[in-house]
């Protein structure tokens, strides 16, 4: 005897799924793609529900638990979509469960009101029609008003499912209203240690403002305190309306008139004329080409179609830059999805996509999972960026290659797109794997920048930051009125403390990294774990007083900007200053008003950010990240040196470019600043051929953490022996520390797999077999924790 069971992924760390059987009252009902409620363990559990079948009973073990409820009418995944989660939890050897809980966002803490609808082919049952339910469906605290005959029909209906009830976000509670405060005067000194927090807490923002619940939770101190700051006249509170829809907030749209080049209609139309199948294409555009406006009228082209489109970002911080466009041509068809979004901007999101409000998505890595019954197309913008993989937990896919993957499924064409495209990409594109298209020339009258390197070896003994050369040019743009953007890739004052008289370097008790000197909050600070302290009196070594901060970041530059360039008016955008709800999108917003003169920032301001009054970008130090451990290190500087090269000069006015820089010689600078790709891929991909590294190669990244360093380097080593036995030797490349080595207190070893990219197969039985051991390791290695990256973009 056949009975119907099911395959369930709980949201946990677990490499299995779990079997169930299916009640006769599901039967009917239940489909992959829909959440469900089963016994796990000692209580019941949501989980997904991937596969439905039937067994012989016989053949299965004794006492199988049944399904307690199904929680979803209609699958909440498209069946491409769950062919593609399996792919992405092989591949990257993650939970599915996991891959499932990071495709679908939390409705935790959320209000859902129950409404009754009529069941799929009932709309016209005499019952439904004497009902008269309105298209928004019947809400269950309608029960409480209406007379008891009716009562129990609708309850008998429900029974014999064909009223079938779902959870509904309200829509019109889409705005509510929140405190929020805002610095008077930006000089005022705090007088108590909870003053100074809070006053430090607003100074390290661009625009010193946040809601009062942000700010409270940010320092730890109580409402009574802010009242006291306000009765000063030191804060100024105020109401801030937050709309659950975020581009209802500070996003804008960028209406712009154009006419479209030869060269991008070319592209549009021999794209247009594969719409029909998977079209992988990577788009070589040079910055300033024009590929967005590429990307709207392939939308269109979708949309057209009666499909959707999927445009993929890579930083928060052009997320609305290029939404903006979009929204400009598509109106309110056009949605953004990135990780700063609040949880009930995501749930608002999410029910428009699936209600069809939504046809566009403009978002970083997580939007790929927006469920869109159809798409036509999806891009991905600066395909070449490393935030596209998702490094810190599970599951650690690449979004571009994940859409690749998933264009795949729904035969439509992929486009990848960039100035600067990764070595993987082109090498692929090179080979045949990938259509390549280009667009050679800069859109409308904008000219390439004259780039100017200058050696930091030759320049003179009183110069410190900045050469005499950049300062006037600096100076030089702001007289005229124009704009010009500074890049320095490291945030905070002083990035690190050393004593003079031993030579030791101030560390994080916690991790093995130096401290960060944050002159607002008066602090030394630890970039991987947060942990705040202030400046020691004496060396932690050697008891010495001779401490001396050294290094400069981000705030340091600004200070020394606002100092030697007279009423430059300076905004500086790094990772403490964009803290605040949609911080960057104000930031960019009053930039482009032209209320700053100056945009001073780390690498999110290198790409995709297009202003046409910019026509001057210095580089204060160009070989930031050329001494990491990473066989990427000098595509990494490669690319952000011509890219933040690429936002000058992008109008009529003609552009500049000054880069300082240590090793002038050095490829990724010297090629950078000569705009040659292709002598750079060439050089590269030479290197990479002879160390066997991507593209000639794939990686799986294996690291064991733990508080013990002892037990991790032992773990490690077993795990390294275990490889050896099953691929060459050679080709395991460790154990060895992280380039970190601790983090939060966790020790981190790592090992190194390379495979040469003709054995796939061999690479998924190695896969396997790692799965296998992740099982059995983690209950025979507890306090140990195992993690698998495959396709690592960074070894730290």
């Amino acid at each position: 005897m056949t009975i119907p069971i099911c395959e369930i992924a709980f949201p946990v760390d677990v490499m299995q799924t779990f079997t169930y059987r299916i009640p006769d009252r599901f039967k009917k009902h239940l489909k992959p793609g829909c959440r469900v409620i089963a016994p796990f363990g000692r209580r019941h559990q949501s989980g997904y529900c991937i596969r439905v079948s039937e067994s012989d009973e016989a053949q299965l073990p004794k006492g199988l638990k049944s399904l307690s409820e199904i929680r979803d009418e209609k699958p909440l995944f498209t069946p491409e979509q769950m062919q593609l989660f399996h792919w992405m939890a092989f591949y990257y050897m993650a939970a599915p469960g996991l891959v499932l809980k990071a495709a679908h966002p939390s409705e935790a803490g959320f209000k859902k009101e129950i409404r009754y609808f009529p069941a799929p082919d009932m709309a016209d049952h005499p019952e439904i029609q004497r009902l008269n339910i309105p298209p928004d469906g019947l809400p269950e605290s309608i029960l409480n008003t209406i007379p008891p005959d009716t009562v129990k029909l609708i309850q008998s209906l429900i029974k014999q499912r064909i009223l079938i009830a779902d959870n509904v976000f309200s829509v019109e509670r889409a705005t509510r209203t929140v405190k929020a405060v805002r610095l008077t005067d930006a000089y005022v000194q705090g007088e108590h240690p909870s003053h100074v927090k809070i006053l430090a807490a607003l100074k390290s923002r661009a625009i010193p403002e946040a809601t009062l619940s942000d700010l409270m939770r940010e320092t730890g101190v109580s409402r009574s305190v802010f009242h006291t700051l306000e009765k000063k006249g030191v804060l100024e509170s105020f109401d801030q309306e937050i709309p659950s829809d975020p581009f209802s907030g500070a996003y804008v749209t960028k209406n712009r008139e154009i006419v479209l080049t030869n060269e991008q209609i070319q592209v549009i139309e021999e794209i247009t004329a594969h719409f029909d199948r998977f079209y992988p294409v990577l788009l070589h555009g040079v910055t300033g080409s024009g590929k967005t406006e590429v990307y709207i009228h392939l939308a269109n082209e979708a949309l057209k179609r009666g499909k959707q489109a999927l445009i993929l970002v890579p930083e928060i911080a052009i997320t609305p830059h290029v939404a903006g466009r979009f929204r400009s041509v598509f109106g309110k068809k056009v949605a953004i999805w990135h990780s700063r979004m609040s949880a009930g901007e995501r749930i608002w999101t999410w029910q428009s996509i699936r209600r069809g409000d939504i046809q566009v998505v403009v978002g970083a890595r997580s939007a790929l999972f927006s469920p869109f019954p159809s798409p036509g197309l999806i891009v991905v913008d600066e395909e070449h960026d490393a935030s596209f993989k998702q490094q810190e937990q599970s599951p650690g896919y690449h979004g571009r290659d994940a859409a690749i993957y998933y264009a795949r499924l729904l035969k439509i064409p992929v486009i990848l797109g960039s100035a600067t495209p990764s070595v993987e990409s082109w090498y692929l594109a090179q080979t045949g794997k990938y259509h390549l298209l280009t667009l050679k020339e800069r859109f409308g009258s904008a000219g390439y920048p004259q780039v100017d390197v200058i050696d930091l070896r030759t320049k003179n003994p009183g110069e410190t930051l900045f050469t005499r050369e950049m300062l006037e040019a600096l100076r030089e743009c702001v007289k005229r009125g124009e704009q010009a953007i500074v890049l320095h890739n490291r945030r905070g004052f002083h990035t690190f403390v050393r004593c003079e008289y031993c030579g030791q370097v101030v560390e994080c008790p916690h991790c093995s990294v130096s401290m960060t000197w944050h002159k607002p909050w008066q602090k030394l600070v630890c970039h991987y774990c947060d942990h705040q302290e202030p400046l020691p009196a004496v060396c932690p070594s050697c008891s010495d007083t001779s401490l001396r901060v050294a290094g400069s970041g981000t705030q340091r530059i600004e200070d020394e900007l606002v100092k030697r360039i007279k009423d430059a008016r300076v905004i500086r955008m790094d990772l403490d200053s964009t803290r605040g709800r949609h911080a960057h999108v104000k930031i960019l917003n009053t930039f482009e008003n032209k209320n700053f003169d100056i945009l001073l920032g780390t690498q999110m301001v290198s790409k995709g950010l297009d202003f046409s009054n910019v026509t001057l970008v210095c580089i204060v130090n160009a070989d930031t990240g050329l001494g990491i451990p990473d066989f990427r290190s000098a595509e990494r500087v490669w690319q952000l040196v011509a890219q933040v090269s690429g936002r000058s000069g992008r109008g009529t006015l003609p552009g500049r470019v000054i880069i300082q820089s240590w090793q002038p010689e050095h490829p990724a600078v010297n090629l950078a600043a000569r705009l040659d790709v292709r002598a750079f891929y060439q050089q590269e991909l030479k290197r990479r051929k002879l160390l066997l590294y991507p593209p000639f190669s794939r990686l799986i990244l294996i690291r064991v953490t733990g508080k013990d360093r002892e037990r991790v380097v032992s773990a490690v080593k077993q795990l390294a022996n275990i490889c050896k036995q099953h691929m060459p030797p050679e080709q395991v490349l460790g154990p060895s520390s992280a380039p970190v080595e601790k983090v939060k207190e966790l020790y981190r070893w790592q090992i190194l797999l390379k495979f040469k990219r003709n054995e796939d197969e061999n690479m998924n039985r190695i896969k396997t077999i790692l799965i296998r051991i992740l099982q059995d390791r983690r209950n025979r290695m507890p306090g140990l924790k195992i993690t698998l990256n495959a396709d690592p973009v960074s070894m730290n």
